[in-house]
């Protein structure tokens, strides 16, 4: 029991300074970066950064399955690991050729009002599909060192993947402002990430080259479609409101609003819910049950939703003051309200995320998934009703509404049903 309380001070402590570093690199870079190259140019390159989030196509719900499968020592696991990257190379050469033929076909990729030459939307498309490859290699690795409870390394790498997209954009800014060598910056940084994950998944765990074999591709499939279902409904919320604002407006500067908006939403989801990061390699080890796990999820969950209160009440004081610093007058208005909407939203999922996290680890993949498809339908529905005068608005009340309501479900559903999952 100490050595797993020292594992989650570590990892809560590894995730927090990731958090406060990221935020930091943010606050100094990501303005001066603006002020180079103009917010509808970093909306471009916020379009091509959606692609990472269309990872969950070609990952296919591996990363987690690894994670799971790993921490029971059922298969060899270097075995699954290149099972799984064989899955992974197959799906990425499938999203290529769609991708491939629909600019052969002229389709308006992203909508009929986005006004950029056929080049340039080939352009983001190639450097979009890359970084989605590398977005995806790296989450298999992760999911490899998930399972060695290695959270405070994938932190670690995690934080410097951000702080080096924010250096990298900003020298970019200073000596160049063509938009093609800028959309670059995420994919070196990305790169990088992708070596020092792979060196340290070699160095630290006992994953090496072996030859797939069907008959472990077929073990893990259900499982990893399981959790594709569940990580798609997650993962892909966010770029699919972003692409459904760029489709309707048509505007790389809107875009670009909403992008730094859910940055910043995002970091302070990512400080909260470092305290719930390990839980799921924790949970996943077949030494616990799963009432065990829903009580040390309330303890997580109580002090998170503590932090939450604060941290919401500090953003309403300070959050015209950091819009102002981020942006000028005439934009970050809507900045420091469409940063409130999403904060209140985004942030509140990290209080359900140990109780989330113990429904995965007793691989309660069915309820799980129920559960998270809460949130794309309540989505959708609210953007029925909101009223859409103001899109980027109504995307924002819309999402951050289905999040909040589908995270009070989530803690309300599993604390009931705490004595009737067994392992």
């Amino acid at each position: 029991m100490s050595n797993l309380k020292s594992y989650l001070l570590g990892s809560f402590i590894t995730g927090s300074l990731k958090s406060v570093a990221v935020i930091f690199s943010t606050v100094v870079f990501l303005p001066l970066a603006i002020n180079e190259i103009g917010i509808s140019n970093y909306g471009m390159i916020s379009l091509v950064m959606m692609f990472g989030g269309f990872s969950i196509f070609v990952e296919f719900g591996f990363p987690k399955a690894l994670t799971l499968y790993i921490g029971q020592g059922e298969y060899d696991e270097s075995e699954m690991f290149c099972s799984s990257f064989l899955c992974f190379l197959v799906f990425v050469v499938l999203f290529v050729l769609l991708m491939s033929a629909l600019v052969f076909f002229d389709v308006p990729v992203f909508g009929s009002n986005f006004e950029k030459d056929s080049d340039i939307t080939i352009y983001i498309i190639l450097i979009g599909s890359s970084i989605l490859l590398l977005t995806g290699f790296n989450n298999i690795l992760i999911g490899v060192l998930e399972a060695y409870l290695m959270v405070s390394h994938i932190n670690l790498a995690l934080s410097v993947s951000s702080i080096m997209g924010n250096v990298i954009l900003y020298t970019m800014a200073l000596v160049t402002s063509s938009i093609s060598v800028l959309m670059l910056s995420p994919l070196l940084a990305l790169s990088l990430t992708s070596l020092y994950l792979f060196i340290l998944t070699i160095r630290n765990t006992k994953i090496a080259f072996k030859q797939p074999k069907l008959k472990i591709i077929l073990f893990m499939l259900p499982s990893s479609f399981k959790f594709f279902k569940i990580s798609g409904i997650t993962s892909l919320i966010i770029p699919a409101n972003k692409y459904l604002l760029t489709y309707l407006t048509g505007d790389s500067a809107a875009l670009g609003i909403f992008d730094i908006a859910m940055r910043v939403a995002a970091m302070a989801n990512s400080f909260l819910i470092s305290l719930a990061q390990p839980l799921y390699g924790v949970f996943a080890r077949a030494t616990f049950k799963f009432n065990e796990s829903v009580k040390m999820s309330c303890k997580v969950s109580i002090l998170i939703a503590f932090l939450y209160v604060i941290g919401c009440a500090i953003y309403y004081v300070a959050g015209e003051y950091i819009s102002d610093y981020i942006l000028d007058h005439n934009e970050s208005e809507t900045l420091y309200i469409i940063t409130s909407i999403l904060i209140v939203g985004v942030c509140s999922t990290s209080i359900s995320e140990p109780f989330y996290r113990a429904l995965l680890g007793n691989a309660n993949l069915r309820e799980a998934f129920y559960l998270k498809l809460i949130v794309p339908f309540l989505n959708l529905v609210l953007l029925q009703i909101v009223p859409s005068h103001n899109i980027m608005k109504s995307i924002s009340i819309s999402y951050s509404v289905a999040l909040f309501s589908t995270s009070v479900i989530v803690i309300l559903y599993t604390i009931k049903n705490k004595d009737k999952f067994t392992i």
